[in-house]
């Protein structure tokens, strides 16, 4: 039974001995890779800096205002505007894929270029939300005192009433807002 031992024991050392010095030739292989991997990435540092040496121009050399032009510039906005149309126009055609036929036709209409332009002026002038709130409540409230008034002196109330009061509820409104931003506009200094 001892010699069982003692023969597993010599095979285990031996075993030993084997992995030991196979690990000292793969610690010497890293080594040496890690040496020729050293010197590799030197000579790869040294032959980047000589080609920016040789392409580098220096700060006296170059001006950044000499330099730029100013079509590139427009060259570059003329492009994003396109892009923006092309975008514009995928977006749309994509979206009026799901509508059914009419609305097909009626998003054509309203999404038309001349159209989108009248709209849009008239959102800044006609279409001012304080003005159509104006004109709502002073037509409302006017239109009822008037209907009142109508009730218990006895005349006719007419309908043309309702459309000056809401004119005028309006430039009211909108002259309300203009004050209001005149007056909350924070004022910056010249300097």
């Amino acid at each position: 039974m001892s010699e069982k031992f003692n023969g597993s024991h010599e095979q285990n050392s031996g075993e030993k001995l084997n992995l030991e010095s196979e690990s000292r030739k793969n610690l010497e292989a890293i080594h040496k890779k890690a040496e020729q991997s050293q010197e590799m990435t030197e000579k790869h540092v040294e032959q980047a800096k000589s080609k920016v040496e040789k392409q580098a121009i220096s700060g006296k050399e170059y001006s950044v205002g000499e330099r730029e032009k100013p079509t590139g510039h427009s060259t570059s906005h003329v492009s994003h505007k396109a892009l923006k149309a092309d975008s514009f126009k995928k977006t749309m055609s994509h979206a009026r894929q799901k509508l059914p036929k009419s609305e097909r036709t009626f998003s054509k209409l309203i999404h038309n270029k001349k159209v989108e332009a009248v709209s849009e002026v008239s959102s800044k002038t006609i279409a001012r939300p304080s003005g159509i709130l104006g004109g709502g409540i002073f037509a409302l409230t006017g239109s009822i005192l008037l209907l009142y008034m109508a009730k218990h002196y006895g005349f006719e109330y007419n309908f043309i009433v309702f459309i000056l009061f809401f004119v005028g509820g309006f430039f009211i409104g909108s002259l309300v807002e203009i004050t209001l931003k005149a007056f909350t506009k924070p004022h910056r200094s010249k300097y």
